[in-house]
């Protein structure tokens, strides 16, 4: 699939689940909608885990939904001219550097360094988790706590985050039980 439509689909797919959260806890008049989580920050990491994912490797990079986050993994690493100071700074070092010039050319993003730095306004640097061969992006869910030890869960998540668990779960016992044929011979 190519790539610009993949990170289309990916953005809408961020939207689609975003849903807003009525806050109702102190509420006179008008009621305050809480959006899920931030879109800003993660149409930021989403552009970022494309235009600086390692896709010589043939990994795409990795949208993951729990019930409480997102968890966004771009296979490879940060560049060896970068450091993560620079990094949290917001240098820009392109990974991709044909794909960087093809994001701006499009206006799909900027050279500012705005992009890592927006995220960790948001979500601090914890958010950013740096493996060896990956890097992950994690935003955590905006639940309105009810004041009663309850959190709202807005009910158009909740079917999706159902299918999503369901459809890992598949996934790994289809995996488990791969290993398990491949052990036996």
């Amino acid at each position: 699939m190519c790539i610009l439509l993949a990170l289309d689909k990916v953005l809408d797919y961020g939207d689609t689940i975003n849903v807003p959260q009525a806050d109702e806890r102190n509420r006179k008049v008008k009621r305050e909608e809480v959006m899920l989580f931030d879109k800003k920050a993660f149409r930021e990491a989403a552009i970022k885990a494309f235009a600086h994912n390692l896709w010589v490797e043939e990994l795409s990079p990795m949208f993951t939904v729990f019930q409480d986050r997102i968890e966004i993994t771009s296979i490879g690493n940060i560049p060896p001219k970068q450091t993560k100071d620079g990094f949290f700074r917001g240098v820009s070092i392109p990974v991709n550097k044909k794909l960087s010039e093809i994001f701006l050319q499009l206006h799909i993003s900027e050279r500012s360094g705005r992009g890592v730095p927006r995220i960790v306004e948001k979500y601090g640097k914890d958010a950013f988790e740096f493996l060896d061969n990956a890097i992950v992006v994690t935003l955590p869910f905006n639940r309105i706590n009810m004041g009663d030890g309850t959190l709202m869960i807005p009910l158009m998540m909740s079917p999706m985050i159902l299918i999503l668990e369901l459809t890992t779960l598949i996934r790994v016992y289809l995996i488990i039980a791969i290993r398990q044929r491949v052990d036996q011979r």
